[in-house]
């Protein structure tokens, strides 16, 4: 008898430990469907583009929610910016005064067949997925401060 609740509890553990979580685990449409629904709350038109991230406008530009599903407590934003008129060097120059001067944010700058783009982005952690609400209006100012900083050194 000693063994067969041994056994039941070792069951309910590893059931506890590896099925349960998994469960609870949410999918690719279930983190676009999060930030979509608050998105849409903020009044902005989001859509989810060709990679399953979430683009969103504000007063004409581009921003995109990056979808994790592997690393939910990560949650970034990022806004690119065609450059391709901009000479390398001072768009180096620029990018690299404003990851000086910028807190929390990113900048670089991306050479593609097309041209070049500059790209700001924000990655925070987050305890839990929904808790990026608390943190969506920083990290947006922290894009615009970037931006605004390597558009000062144009």
């Amino acid at each position: 008898m000693k063994n067969t609740k041994k056994i039941i509890v070792l069951a309910f553990i590893i059931g506890f430990v590896f099925i349960f979580p998994a469960a609870a685990q949410k999918t690719k449409s279930d983190f676009q469907k999060m930030y979509m629904d608050f998105l849409k709350k903020k009044g902005y038109s989001p859509s989810i583009d060709n990679d399953g991230d979430i683009l969103f406008r504000i007063e004409g530009y581009t921003f995109y929610v990056l979808v994790r599903e592997k690393e939910p407590k990560l949650f970034e934003i990022i806004h690119g910016t065609d450059v391709s008129e901009i000479p390398m060097q001072k768009c180096l120059e620029a990018a690299n005064y404003a990851n000086i001067n910028s807190d929390g944010a990113s900048v670089c700058i991306v050479s593609n067949p097309n041209g070049k783009v500059v790209i700001f982005s924000v990655v925070t952690i987050v305890l839990k997925p929904k808790d990026f609400q608390l943190v969506f209006p920083t990290v947006l100012e922290l894009i615009e401060d970037a931006a605004e900083a390597f558009i000062s050194q144009l």
